[in-house]
């Protein structure tokens, strides 16, 4: 017996197939599902990022684009952060846009950070840049160990795990902005 293509529907939309050969194919939504309390959350927060449903659900995204055979390929948005929160809005909550290739390296471009890169495939090799206000940082990353020289600490060079990117860059982001401020309200 053949297996047939298998898809997913969410909101009439057709999404997350998969091919006979169990092979991801076009558009996908990668989302997690969370149970809602009440409907009046939907009246609170009506312009949360996510599908919702009338059983009390809301689907949240982690990523959306395309397959091909299996592999991502095109442009791909990836949302950073908590995008659904009744109460609390994350402030740091964004899209991140990645680009792959078939060359062996995918592009990374954070316009919330300031931040692009090439990542190789298997993400253990980077090469950046960070844009600050006064500043612009290199960040080399090689077998998930990271470099940089940190403007905010006499260009003293810095190690730390690819692992800690994230962190690092909120942190150097955040840091330029107070001595921005500092500057301004001096």
């Amino acid at each position: 017996m053949t297996k047939a293509q298998s898809c997913e529907t969410l909101n009439g939309k057709t999404l997350n197939c998969i091919d006979k050969n169990s092979q991801k194919q076009g558009f996908w939504y990668e989302y997690e599902i969370f149970k809602i309390l009440t409907t009046d959350s939907l009246r609170q927060n009506p312009r949360a990022v996510g599908f919702h449903n009338d059983a009390g659900r809301v689907y949240v995204p982690i990523a959306e684009g395309y397959y091909k055979d299996n592999k991502r390929i095109g442009e791909w948005r990836f949302y950073k952060g908590s995008f659904y929160n009744d109460n609390f809005a994350n402030p740091t909550s964004h899209e991140q846009t990645v680009i792959f290739t078939d060359s062996g390296y995918f592009k990374i471009i954070d316009t919330f950070w300031h931040f692009s890169a090439k990542v190789s495939n298997d993400t253990t090799n980077l090469d950046g840049e960070l844009f600050l206000k006064d500043d612009t940082v290199k960040i080399i990353c090689k077998n998930n160990l990271c470099h940089l020289k940190d403007p905010f600490k006499k260009n003293k060079k810095q190690k730390f795990p690819l692992k800690e990117l994230d962190n690092k860059l909120i942190w150097l982001n955040f840091r330029s902005f107070k001595v921005k401020q500092t500057k301004i309200g001096s």
